[in-house]
């Protein structure tokens, strides 16, 4: 299977999982959609302000949208238990079919706001909305794409792919299949976290392909929300601690390497002037914080993991409890098993990624828990803690174990399945009975068969993309599924001794 055909079939694959959870989740259901969608239609009308009027009711600043989308919100709006009046309803007639409504992303970076707003503009209502979703899915299953191939590319053996399957969760493949920049973010650290595990695992020579693959993943990391900058630093350190000086300086020779670090520069500082002059951080207090931080911080933390796996459409409601028994018991053997395989300075680096999760992660919830609470969510570190298990699926490369690659291959695969299955069904047949749309034209409900199919097909066409990819590599020691990689006992280093043919 050649690269391009990889790509069409893997992308085919994940747009049909998203196809399943942009029908399971009613319209403006997803997690502060609403907020997106009004942002999307602003921005898409010309407003590239970075100041507005605050909402007296303290939620959001105020910004013209399409009247027909603040309409279609509102029944959607009025029923979650965060919203205010004026967040769901038209405060203020525009005139040109336009309307002021406040949404909490008013302040929030423009540029993911101008695609997706552009690609809506010319519908209406909840059409318009769909129309902002299928942008929103084309662009993050692109870069989850152009990830796949990337690891392919370098792989000797599937189990990389082992670990992108690992790391599409449920809440990974939902984010990404509703108006938010969250999906496209965490899509781009997979890209960059795969580009730089490329070079850390390659001798060299396809050096300046990488570099400019992850540009095409920090450029809109860093681009599109306030964390991104940060996350990105992060991986780039965690695999410059992989690469080891030798490699850095080789890396550091190339004029490649100084204009993709110049690019992402520069735009991480017009972000960072955007973030401090629109003061995209501030949050306003929302006066129901009661209990202390200390004694309440330990579940939070426990649940942020649940979180990064399965929650849906909003951060409290969880899947079925099967399904994160399913889920961690899977990845949790294989992690224990690369941990094995692991050097050193990998199993550092793997330990790294877990403790900087946790530290930002609680540095963030003590910042903001004054005003507003235990307002963290797991996901929100997807973007970097992805690379665990694309890191697993680079150990076990290096170092197989017994096991054939394919057969880990195909088990991780159907327990993705399963859990997308588990997901967007318990999403769908929640939403039939407690959402305001559940009997109106509004939302397009398909028949569970329906989601099965997609689900089982998109998942069918991942796998099978992901078992030819090592067609055509050097040979295949049988037990293994890929190419035996010698390592010295204590070798640290990145590029492993190949053993002789």
């Amino acid at each position: 299977m050649s690269d391009r055909r990889f790509l069409l079939t893997f992308l085919i694959g994940l747009v049909l999982l998203q196809a399943a959870w942009c029908f399971a989740v009613p319209p403006f259901r997803g997690i502060d959609e609403h907020d997106h969608a009004y942002r999307a239609s602003d921005v898409a009308h010309g407003d590239f302000s970075n100041s507005h009027r605050a909402s007296p009711q303290g939620w959001g600043w105020f910004v013209p949208a399409d009247r027909t989308i603040v309409d279609a919100a509102g029944p959607v709006c009025y029923s979650l238990r965060y919203t205010t009046w004026d967040n769901c309803a038209a405060q203020r007639d525009l005139g040109s079919g336009m309307a002021e409504v406040a949404s909490a992303q008013a302040q929030s970076i423009p540029l993911f706001y101008l695609v997706v707003g552009s690609v809506g503009r010319p519908f209406h209502g909840v059409t318009a909305l769909y129309a902002m979703r299928i942008a929103t899915m084309l662009i993050s299953s692109f870069l989850t794409a152009l990830a796949a191939v990337t690891l392919r590319r370098w792989a000797r053996t599937r189990w990389p792919l082992v670990g992108l399957a690992l790391a599409l969760t449920p809440v990974l493949v939902y984010s990404t299949a509703i108006v938010a920049p969250n999906g496209v973010e965490m899509a781009a650290g997979l890209l960059l976290w795969s580009a730089l595990l490329g070079i850390v695992r390659s001798d060299g020579a396809d050096d300046r392909h990488y570099i400019w693959l992850a540009t095409a993943g920090a450029l809109p990391l860093v681009a599109l929300r306030t964390m991104g900058p940060l996350w990105c630093l992060l991986i780039v350190l965690c695999a410059a601690a992989l690469a080891g000086r030798k490699r850095i300086r080789g890396l550091l020779s190339r004029r490649a390497a100084w204009v993709a670090m110049s690019a992402v520069a520069l735009m991480t500082a017009a972000v960072a002037v955007w973030i401090f002059t629109a003061h995209s951080n501030f949050v306003a207090p929302s006066g129901t914080v009661e209990n202390s931080l200390l004694d309440e911080l330990p579940a939070q933390y426990a649940l942020w993991f649940f979180q990064s796996v399965a929650a849906f459409p909003t951060r409290t409601e969880f899947a079925p409890y099967l399904l994160y028994v399913i889920a961690f018991a899977t990845a949790g053997s294989v992690a224990a098993v690369a941990a094995v395989r692991a050097s050193r300075t990998e199993r550092l680096t793997l330990a790294a990624i877990w403790l900087l999760t946790s530290a930002v992660s609680i540095a963030a919830t003590v910042a903001m828990y004054a005003d507003q609470g235990f307002g963290w969510q797991g996901r929100y570190a997807l973007p970097f803690t992805v690379g665990f298990f694309l890191l697993i699926g680079l150990v076990l490369d290096r170092r197989p174990v017994p096991i054939p690659d394919w057969v880990a291959l195909v088990g991780v695969s159907l327990v993705a399945i399963v859990t997308e299955l588990m997901s967007t069904l318990h999403v769908q047949n929640r939403e039939q009975r407690i959402s305001p749309l559940a009997h109106s034209s509004e939302w397009v409900v398909v028949p569970d068969a329906v989601l099965i199919t997609l689900v089982v097909l998109g998942g069918g066409l991942q796998l099978w993309a992901a078992l030819d990819a090592t067609n055509g590599r050097p040979s295949l020691e049988a037990g293994s599924g890929g190419p035996i990689d010698e390592v010295r006992p204590s070798d640290d280093s990145v590029t492993a001794v190949p053993a002789a043919r």
